[in-house]
C-alpha cells in the first residue's frame, strides 16, 4: 500500500512529468506527495561540473551562472529550489493533493536514497536540467537505483496517463515481487496489465506467466500472458509498441544478477532505451 510517494525534482521537463506521475498516484492512493528538491554541492565547490558554454537558459531555468561567487550561486540555486517547491505546492492545492515540500543540500543521489526511508515510492524524471551533458540515463537516476531500496518510477520526458502496464517476468524473486506491486497498481488505477516472459525454451516462459495468471486471479484484472523469444530489452521494447503500454515493471535483478550493487543487464538496458516511464522494483 502506497501511503507516501517522494518526488525528487529539480524544475527539468522530465521531472515536471515526473510531478503528474506522482499526483496521479498520490490521489489514486490518497498518499501525501513529499516533494524534494536539492542544492547540488557539486555545483557550488567546483563550476566546472556545468559546461555553461553550451548552457541555454531552457535547460538550467536559472540562466547563465559563470563568474558567479560560491556564495551566490548557493543563493541563487536555493531560490531556485524554493521556486520549484513552490510551484509544486500549487499544483498539488489545484488537484487536492496532500504535500509536503523539502529543500535538501548535498549529492543528489546520496540525498534522495537517504530521504526514501520515509517513502513507500519514490518518483524523478529519466534526465535531470543537465542531462545535455549525461548519458542516455541521467547519472543521477542511475545512481538512484542502484542504491536505493524502494520501488523507483523513473519518468518519461512527455507525460501521457497511465493506460495498459507491461510487467516483464523472468521468473526471478525480484520479479515476483514487481508483479505484486504491478498487480496493486493496476487494481487501484483500474488498468489492464499484460505480462510478459521473454525466454528461450518456450515450456519455461510459458510456466512463468501461466504461474503469473494464477497469481493475479484474485486481483480480478484485465490481463494477459504473453511469451516471446529474443533478445530480452529488443522484445520488451516492441511490446510496449505494440500495444501502446504507458508503463513498465521491471525487477532490478534477474537471475544473473552479480552483486546488489548493480542492476541486472537487461533492466539498465530497458531503462536506457525506453521512452515510456518505468518502474524499477528490488
Amino acid at each position: 500500500m502506497i501511503k507516501t510517494i517522494l518526488l525528487a525534482t529539480d524544475g527539468s521537463p522530465h521531472s515536471w512529468s515526473a510531478w503528474h506521475y506522482a499526483a496521479d498516484l498520490a490521489q489514486a492512493y490518497q498518499a501525501v506527495l513529499k516533494a524534494l528538491s536539492i542544492v547540488d554541492v557539486r555545483m557550488v565547490e567546483s563550476q566546472w561540473f556545468w559546461n555553461i558554454g553550451e548552457t541555454d537558459r531552457s535547460e538550467t531555468s536559472f540562466g547563465r551562472i559563470e563568474g558567479l561567487t560560491p556564495e551566490a550561486l548557493q543563493r541563487a540555486l536555493e531560490e531556485r529550489a524554493e521556486e520549484i517547491l513552490q510551484e509544486v505546492q500549487q499544483r498539488c492545492a489545484e488537484r487536492g493533493l496532500r504535500c509536503k515540500t523539502e529543500i535538501a543540500r548535498g549529492v543528489p543521489s546520496q540525498v534522495i536514497c537517504l530521504e526514501e526511508s520515509t517513502a513507500d515510492l519514490l518518483v524523478m524524471g529519466h534526465r535531470g536540467v543537465s542531462g545535455r551533458f549525461q548519458s542516455i540515463l541521467g547519472s543521477t537516476a542511475e545512481a538512484v537505483i542502484r542504491c536505493n531500496n524502494k520501488p523507483t518510477l523513473i519518468s518519461s520526458h512527455d507525460y501521457r496517463p497511465l493506460e495498459r502496464v507491461l510487467m516483464a517476468h523472468d521468473g526471478s524473486d525480484h520479479a515476483d515481487r514487481a508483479l505484486q506491486i504491478a498487480a496493486d497498481l493496476c487494481a487501484t488505477l483500474r488498468k489492464p496489465l499484460s505480462v510478459l516472459s521473454v525466454h528461450r525454451n518456450v515450456e519455461m516462459g510459458n510456466a512463468i506467466v501461466r504461474e503469473a495468471m494464477e497469481y493475479l486471479e484474485p486481483y480480478e484484472l484485465d490481463a494477459q500472458a504473453l511469451v516471446r523469444h529474443g533478445h530480452p530489452a529488443d522484445q520488451i521494447l516492441a511490446v510496449v509498441a505494440e500495444d501502446d503500454c504507458r508503463l513498465i515493471v521491471m525487477g532490478a535483478y534477474g537471475h544473473t544478477r552479480i552483486r546488489e550493487t548493480l542492476i541486472g543487464s537487461t533492466t539498465e538496458e530497458v531503462l536506457r532505451k525506453t521512452t515510456v516511464p518505468m518502474l524499477v522494483v528490488k
